[in-house]
């Protein structure tokens, strides 16, 4: 019994540690929330019809594989009312499309979509990071001569369109960069810009199978991955056809592994093989 009880207590110390040890970093933040909330308050007196909201996160769910757990949060919606003819939103219903086989021609409706985007500052195991996400919901109306499966949802029956993380250093953040996540905020930019001295852009595209497999796009194996098909297969031509194909075939591959345990066993010891050769090619770089 006494030993049971010392493993608790143990195991409560534990976590009460990295509980106060997450606050005192959270507080690395500040600085840069103080500056996020000023800017936010400008645009919001500007009287637009899009409303800046900020407010501390607790369990919120960014994809399937990363919840955050605690950080600051900027959020803005907007309405459209009739049918919507953002081209965006089209390409990306079209791409949420799950076929058995290859693509075909789809005719794609959407009216009356709320369009949702948030910004969220946090901190994960000692490092700063700024994760994007816009995503969308509404009445879609799709013309195809084949079935389709359901298109994957984030939260709230919300769409995503497209969404990211960033890891950076937030005394290095300008204000051109916060310009561009305001921008982004209010509709105005498709796409988060973050300077180099800020921090480097970790997932332009998710690493789905990598993801999957090791249950984190934090993870430091998918960074390795994201990093090398970044540096390397990109820069030649026959690389870019593999990126080409992994992303068309990925997300039907990985929808039907789902959680089969054994499957995703497997694979992983394939990928940790594939992994040292990867790291000694990039540690031959350097």
């Amino acid at each position: 019994m006494s030993s049971l009880l010392d493993d608790l207590k143990k195991e409560y110390e534990k976590e009460m540690n990295e509980a106060n040890n997450f606050e005192k970093e959270l507080k690395g933040l500040e600085p840069l929330v103080k500056r996020f909330n000023s800017y936010a308050e400008k645009i919001n007196q500007l009287g637009t019809n899009i409303v800046i909201h900020t407010e501390q996160l607790y369990d919120f769910p960014f994809s399937s594989h990363l919840t955050v757990k605690k950080g600051f949060l900027y959020a803005a919606e907007k309405t459209v009312e009739g049918q919507c003819n953002d081209t965006e939103l089209e390409k990306t219903v079209r791409r949420s499309i799950r076929f058995d086989g290859s693509p075909i021609p789809v005719s794609v409706r959407i009216f009356d979509p709320t369009i949702r985007t948030n910004i969220i500052l946090t901190v994960r195991d000692s490092s700063y990071y700024l994760l994007y996400r816009k995503a969308f919901c509404g009445n879609i109306i799709l013309q195809t001569s084949r079935e389709y499966k359901e298109l994957p949802k984030s939260d709230d029956n919300f769409r995503v369109i497209n969404d990211g993380i960033f890891k950076i250093n937030p005394n290095s953040f300008s204000n051109e960069d916060i310009e561009n996540v305001f921008g982004y905020l209010t509709f105005k930019r498709k796409t988060v810009a973050i300077s180099q001295n800020a921090g480097k852009k970790i997932t332009g595209a998710p690493c789905y199978i990598a993801t999957l497999v090791y249950e984190d796009v934090l993870d430091k194996n998918v960074e390795d991955f994201r990093l090398f098909r970044d540096l390397y297969l990109a820069r030649f031509s026959v690389g870019k056809v593999f990126i080409l194909m992994y992303y068309r075939f990925s997300p039907m591959l990985v929808g039907k592994i789902g959680n089969n345990i054994f499957i995703k066993k497997f694979i992983r010891v394939v990928l940790d093989f594939v992994l040292h050769f990867i790291r000694l090619k990039m540690n031959n770089r350097k």
